[in-house]
């Protein structure tokens, strides 16, 4: 049967046998000082190789954030112009597998990172940005704030023009990572974590209007370690949640509140709580069913559960299903969903300090991953420690296909193109409510085995 297929899977022999010699020619050039081709002109063995991003630190990072979205028949990105040194919005050409610089900029301090939502409903692009901080804090220097910028589409030139009256202060200090959804009233949300609190603002009436930022009033969003994150989302419909490690308690936990109740009003959940189930990776999911679904990871080693999918059914239960283990040394998972055929879709970058992106697939409705590292979805020769990986807030489906991103050490940026088709047949589950214990604390780690880099060409036709 069909399944996930790259598209370079779908070019002629010729060009998939390049990868290889097109990896020599940028080190052979980068050697020699000479400037290398940006775009899609060269292959890497397992992708393609993208635009520079002139050394800024891992531009697609961080976990919870997505860098990409699908609008108008083509896929979109906030990339960093080395040239301009500013982010801007870059459309990904499918015929070329070009990145086309669009010139419209994104936020112009270097030292950011950014979260994308793309409102289909009112037609608006959202972009959350932040200073970089694992050190996160309050300062007084606006120039350090999270901002918002919303942009219109226009489909004559396709191009993305900023509203005016943005960009707005969101957040008041740096942060390691700041996320924004969007509820049923149209009301705009954010959530990070600043001096050992996960907190939230949230608009008030307009775009253009903002609270002021405040610790999530539940028990456990306090006193968490200096590492730890958070991230929110939409669901049901009719629901805001909020994600948070915690790892001072072992723990993970969620809070809902309900679209339209006061903005206070929050219900605490546990997702897990288990000696090393708890750590700073988080990405977000959701489907029109209800169910929330999170990539995590745990701080486990050897044969139990390192990477994970937790899912919320409507009920309020979370179920956890293992995607990887210690020894398989995934880090830094995603999640996209096909609701289309019923696929979930996770990618993570292997060993711990990046290296391959691995691809995984499940039925929806009946979850569980084979066993591995998975699928290389992204490799190269030159830059083995690519990691990162991210891609959209939205379901996908056959109308979008799917593209992910990545960045390693080598100032590039690397991607791949997915055509999404027939599932393969599905692997048997495993039971929801199982979680494998976890190691005898105080045991020394197991560095997980290395990868064999796969030969130097293109995936082949399944």
């Amino acid at each position: 049967m069909k399944t996930l297929r790259t598209v370079a899977s779908r070019r002629p022999g010729r060009l998939a046998r390049l990868g290889g010699f097109c990896s020599l020619i940028v080190l052979l050039a980068a050697l020699a000082g000479i400037p290398q081709p940006t775009g899609a002109q060269m292959l890497s063995d397992i992708g393609y190789i993208g635009p520079s991003h002139g050394g800024l630190s891992a531009p697609t990072g961080e976990k919870p954030e997505s860098k990409l979205w699908y609008h108008g028949g083509y896929w979109w990105a906030n990339l960093y112009n080395s040239e301009a040194q500013e982010h801007r919005i870059y459309r990904f050409d499918l015929a070329t597998y070009e990145w086309i610089d669009t010139g419209t900029p994104l936020d112009r301090r270097n030292s950011t990172k950014a979260d994308i939502l793309w409102d289909e409903t009112t037609g608006k692009l959202y972009v959350v940005s932040h200073v970089f901080s694992t050190d996160a804090a309050p300062t007084p220097s606006e120039s350090n704030w999270g901002i918002l910028l919303r942009y219109s589409y226009d489909p004559a030139i396709l191009r993305y023009t900023l509203d005016d009256g943005f960009p707005v202060y969101v957040t008041k200090g740096k942060s390691e990572t700041l996320t924004i959804a969007k509820d049923s009233t149209g009301q705009l949300w954010v959530a990070y974590v600043e001096s050992r609190q996960v907190m939230f603002n949230n608009s008030q009436g307009n775009d253009r209007l903002w609270g002021e930022p405040r610790v999530l009033p539940v028990p456990n969003a306090v006193a968490l370690s200096s590492d730890d994150i958070a991230a929110v989302t939409s669901f049901g419909s009719s629901q805001i949640g909020i994600a948070w490690s915690h790892q001072r308690h072992s723990a993970m936990y969620f809070a809902v509140h309900a679209d339209g109740t006061p903005d206070d009003v929050w219900i605490q959940e546990t997702i897990v709580a288990q000696p090393h189930f708890a750590d700073d990776h988080l990405n977000f999911a959701t489907d029109r069913a209800g169910r929330v679904f999170l990539a995590s990871k745990t701080s486990a080693f050897r044969d139990a559960p390192l990477t994970m999918l937790y899912v919320r059914e409507r009920g309020g239960r979370w179920d956890a299903y293992t995607f990887g283990t210690g020894y398989d040394g995934h880090t830094r998972p995603i999640v996209v969903i096909d609701e289309e055929q019923e696929r979930v879709h996770m990618f993570a970058a292997a060993p711990e300090n990046g290296g391959l992106i691995y691809h995984k697939q499940s039925d929806l409705n009946a979850i569980a991953f084979p066993p591995g590292r998975g699928e290389v979805v992204l490799y190269n020769a030159i830059d083995t420690r690519l990691n990162n990986v991210t891609s959209t807030k939205q379901n996908v489906d056959l109308s979008t296909g799917l593209l992910v991103l990545a960045s390693g050490y080598s100032n590039r940026y690397f991607f791949n193109y997915f055509t999404l088709t027939e599932p393969p047949p599905a692997v048997a589950p495993e039971p929801a409510a199982t979680v494998p214990a976890p190691p005898v604390p105080g045991e020394a780690s197991v560095t997980p085995a290395p990868a064999q880099p796969p030969a130097p060409t293109a995936p082949a036709l399944p």
